[in-house]
């Protein structure tokens, strides 16, 4: 094994090692402390009060049993309400920006119009100009020709 394998620092920092002792014993022997306190309390409590029957065991344990889905079934309501609260900020919101939008995409569509109508201008005139030579000579034609009524 090479050296780099086992070195080792020296010395302890003091400051981060009770900095992480303190903070090993507020999560994780705390909460631990916490709780088996509350289900010792809980216990004697009811075999103190001289409820010591199996009802009030069973009791005591389904609300023990309920507590840690209630506690996970908190997660998911507090997503929901930031989620709800997320929908009426953006309903509040939506209709100004959105009309921004439509506003831009009328001034795109104007511009577009616009440049499509110039660039389409020459065809344009070229048919209306032939068109408007058709019906001319049509015009002419009908004057000349004889009707079968007369």
């Amino acid at each position: 094994m090479s050296d780099k394998t086992k070195w080792r620092p020296k010395e302890v920092n003091p400051l981060t090692r009770s900095a992480f002792r303190r903070q090993v014993w507020l999560e994780i022997y705390l909460p631990l402390a916490l709780g088996l306190a509350a289900v010792v309390g809980a216990a004697w409590g009811l075999w103190g009060t001289g409820m010591a029957t199996s009802r009030a065991w069973a009791d005591a344990s389904t609300i023990l049993l309920i507590l840690p889905v209630l506690a996970a079934g908190l997660i998911p309501l507090i997503v929901f309400a930031a989620l709800s609260v997320g929908i009426i900020l953006l309903i509040r919101r939506l209709p100004e920006a959105t009309r921004r939008l439509q506003s831009i995409f009328y001034r795109v569509q104007w511009s577009v119009r616009r440049g499509t109508d110039v660039a389409v201008q020459p065809w344009l005139m070229g048919d209306s100009v032939r068109a408007a030579g058709r019906a001319g000579i049509r015009i002419l034609l009908s004057i000349f020709q004889r009707r079968k009524g007369s």
